[in-house]
């Protein structure tokens, strides 16, 4: 699946971003800096802002998934929010066992604490049929436990043959459920390689300095 080359302006900041292919069943996860470009690439390819150039997604996508660093609930149940997505009920119960979230699958989704909205938001992505979903910080707001149920909802997710872009503060997390790591500064894309690859033997100057600073 080809991402086009393209561009998005705003006052002080410009992203531009190189042609890039993805693979269905794969992981591909972005760090970087905080203000680099990463947040701003994956609402492009969502389409939930618009690049300068236009339409960066190739014909061949059909459907694209978001979920955005912030979740959304809707005023409704848990189980309702994900079934919104959901391909089936199946589904929807499926993840929502897996994410612990059976004994609040009834309550209101305005009344969830931030770790429950953000298992809620990510059991709502991980509910439909996308051929690319992008996830911005899907497990920021988690503990550890949560943190790595989600990561193996991920991971199966990729597995059944979807391709997941994953945008991420946490170095360890891209290296354990990632296929290849994309490093980005000043709104570009700097390096691009398999995981251990990058983690342990980074070519670009930038890439390493931001990887020893975090303790890589």
């Amino acid at each position: 699946m080809l991402i086009k080359a393209f561009t998005k302006s705003y006052a002080e900041f410009k992203l531009t971003a190189r042609e890039m292919n993805y693979e269905s069943g794969k992981i591909y996860a972005f760090i970087g800096p905080n203000g680099c470009g990463k947040s701003t690439y994956a609402k492009c390819i969502a389409g939930v802002c618009a690049a300068d150039d236009g339409a960066v997604v190739s014909a061949d996508v059909a459907k694209i998934g978001y979920m955005s660093q912030a979740s959304f609930p809707f005023r409704m149940s848990v189980k309702k929010n994900i079934m919104l997505t959901a391909s089936s009920e199946e589904r929807a119960d499926t993840l929502i066992d897996k994410l612990g979230l059976a004994g609040i699958a009834s309550k209101n989704a305005k009344r969830l604490s931030g770790g429950q909205c953000a298992r809620m938001a990510l059991a709502r992505a991980l509910a439909g049929e996308f051929d690319i979903l992008v996830l911005d910080e899907p497990c920021a707001s988690m503990d550890m436990k949560s943190t790595l149920a989600s990561e193996e909802c991920i991971k199966e997710y990729a597995g059944s043959g979807h391709c997941i872009i994953i945008i991420t503060h946490s170095l360890a997390q891209a290296e354990r459920i990632a296929d290849e790591i994309i490093f980005m500064d000043g709104g570009e894309i700097v390096e691009r390689a398999y995981s251990s690859e990058l983690i342990n033997n980074a070519n670009d100057t930038r890439t390493r300095d931001f990887l020893e600073f975090f303790g890589k």
